[in-house]
């Protein structure tokens, strides 16, 4: 567990934006990660688990555990990121997460949108699967422009729950 303070949430944040670094996603810093999950207004704050190799913080996850209607407890899992070559690393914190919500009695555990393929490859290998559920992104253009801009092209996008948070 790395606290929100650490000198190490720039490293993870580096890492963060590097993973999602071809596709339009929120650029985050210190402390934009640290405003956005330290104290939440709805409920448990987020655990921040690093994962290092050589004493080098290669990828790390956000997650908590909530309680939602019926008093079903579930793990959410809002960010996974690890260096490009590091998928170990997201492995090792999913599996400390998995633990530490397992023992807070949750039910489910729900990974949110990964930011990149290889990151979504591990999960699949470790038994998450996909919903069914869609999603349809409205954009609204403010200016004209000769060509499309990159929010026309679906597959550009990371559409990431961080910044809609339901859980």
């Amino acid at each position: 567990a790395l606290d929100w303070n650490s000198s190490d949430v720039s490293r993870f944040t580096d890492i963060l934006c590097s993973s999602g670094s071809d596709r339009i996603c929120q650029a985050w810093t210190p402390d934009s990660l640290r405003f956005r999950f330290e104290d939440p207004l709805d409920g448990p704050a987020y655990r921040l688990l690093v994962a290092r190799k050589n004493g080098r913080l290669t990828g790390g996850i956000v997650y908590r555990v909530v309680e939602r209607a019926n008093h079903i407890r579930a793990g959410v899992i809002m960010l996974v990121a690890h260096e490009s070559a590091e998928t170990d690393a997201a492995r090792f914190c999913l599996a400390a997460a998995e633990h530490q919500v397992l023992e807070q009695n949750a039910e489910v555990i729900l990974c949110l949108p990964p930011p990149n393929p290889l990151t979504e490859r591990a999960l699949r290998a470790l038994g998450y699967g996909e919903s069914p559920e869609t999603y349809v992104l409205l954009c609204r253009m403010t200016n004209r422009t000769s060509e499309a801009p990159p929010a026309h092209d679906l597959s550009q996008w990371h559409y990431s729950f961080v910044d809609h948070d339901a859980f």
